[in-house]
């Protein structure tokens, strides 16, 4: 088993090492100016984009230039939309709803940065949105000379219900002001800024009716999906065993049985957060495992010898939670994956069979010798617990063939805590699962 591991790693690597390099590159523009330059940009994820760009004057050419918010005006890169150059003070702030020093209110900080923000709507009022380092959102609005930054001003306060005094977070739209302000020349909107949150979507239809309501037609730029997922389906070869373990050291001295060889397949979900990163993602979907174990054991046990036949066969549902990280770069794109599963028994046949022989004495009767013994046989059906834990880790690689379908191939290695609910014997489980499939 330790060699066929080894052979299907150095092939993925293999495989890994020869593919053919191609980054993905996006039509669009960039501004210099007023001269405006249509090129092919590098896919990368939105705070990426924010300070760096990379361009190409074809897909085919392999000179590249790089760009900052200080040699543009602005970029346009296709299902990402319209980024400017800009120079502000973002305010910054701590968490005091996570924080454990109980701090009254937020401790501002204001960093200076000049970026490419992105544009969500445009006409006579602007609304852009950064997202910082630590992946929050910053929304600002822009008219004529003013650029202001809406935001949320929290701060704790002691107050009293009834007889008892109470700590209560109190929060300060200051947003909704800095709205009004902006929006006051149109009075048709101005009992719908109340009802205002500050979230992308809100913000983008208030903006776009007031410049509606100017007489501007409001451009609703590009949105950046948060979430994108790849749904996959698979199947293969799958390498099952459990292993018994007892508080008795001549106990299950033959546990180790051959690997069980059994089909799985299911479903799989790829959930990637292209605002973040296109290669880590979460990975995780519904697989069908079969789990089956035959073995007889025996011990001697205060001179009773006691023999154990045990016939499992269980069928799981798992659910994997894994971390992936996928190697974009390539044609044929090398991943990795590590995390935990849950898996649940949703049929299974148990079957525990004793045997204890009890040498009880010897007799001497008319100069011959009896061992007299007492045996007896009992059959259970052992509860089994219907909820198996682990951890799993594994490698693949995928290939383009269509648009969004995919061809993967990976291998996966699984541990368990098994199901044994049987007092004094405990389990553990392992999987090895070689899996191809389709993604869509």
């Amino acid at each position: 088993m330790k060699k066929l591991k080894l052979i299907i790693i150095l092939i993925l690597t293999g495989i890994s090492v020869n593919s053919f390099s191609q980054v993905e590159y996006l039509k669009g523009f960039i501004v210099k100016g007023t001269d405006t330059t249509h090129c092919f940009i590098k896919k990368e994820p939105l705070k990426t984009l924010q300070y760096n760009i990379i361009v190409k004057n074809s897909v085919e050419s392999t000179e590249e230039k790089n760009y900052t918010p200080s040699d543009l005006n602005g970029f346009y890169i296709e299902n990402f939309g319209h980024f400017v150059s800009k120079q502000f003070k973002i305010r910054y702030v701590n968490d005091i709803m996570r924080s454990t020093d109980y701090l009254p209110k937020e401790e501002e900080t204001f960093v200076e940065e000049k970026v490419f923000i992105k544009v969500l709507t445009s006409g006579l009022a602007n609304l852009y949105n950064f997202i910082d380092k630590e992946s929050n959102n910053h929304y600002f609005i822009e008219k004529d000379t003013f650029f202001y930054q809406l935001y949320e001003k929290r701060q704790y306060k002691i107050v009293k219900e009834q007889s008892y005094k109470v700590r209560k977070l109190f929060i300060q739209k200051k947003f909704l002001g800095i709205l009004s302000f902006i929006f006051s020349d149109c009075s048709k909107i101005k009992s719908k800024i109340k009802s205002v949150k500050l979230s992308e979507s809100n913000l983008i239809k208030i903006t776009k009716l007031y410049n509606e309501c100017m007489g501007y037609e409001s451009e609703e730029d590009v949105k950046v999906k948060k979430l994108i997922v790849e749904k996959s389906v698979c199947a293969g070869l799958s390498l099952n065993n459990f292993f018994f373990w007892s508080d008795h050291r001549d106990v299950f001295v033959n546990s180790i049985q051959p690997y069980n060889k059994t089909l799985t397949g299911g479903l799989n979900f790829n959930l990637i957060f292209p605002r973040i990163s296109y290669d880590m993602s979460l990975y995780t979907g519904l697989l069908y495992s079969n789990n089956k174990f035959f073995a007889n054991y025996d011990t001697v046990k205060s001179e009773i010898l006691y023999t154990y036949d045990v016939d499992l066969n269980t069928h799981f549902i798992k659910v994997p939670i894994l971390f992936k990280y996928t190697l974009n770069k390539f044609k044929i794109k090398p991943y990795a994956f590590a995390g935990g599963f849950v898996g649940f028994v949703v049929k299974s046949s148990n079957e525990l069979i004793t045997h204890s022989v009890e040498e009880f004495q010897n007799i001497t009767y008319n100069s011959y010798v009896f061992e007299v013994f007492h045996a007896s046989d009992y059959k259970y059906h052992p509860a089994i617990r219907k909820v198996e834990v682990g951890y799993s880790l594994g490698i693949g690689v995928k290939k383009k063939l269509y648009k969004n379908i995919s061809l993967f191939i990976e291998s996966r290695y699984e541990g368990g805590n098994g199901i044994s609910k049987l007092v004094g014997f405990g389990n553990t489980s392992k999987y090895y699962s070689f899996i191809t499939g389709i993604e869509f």
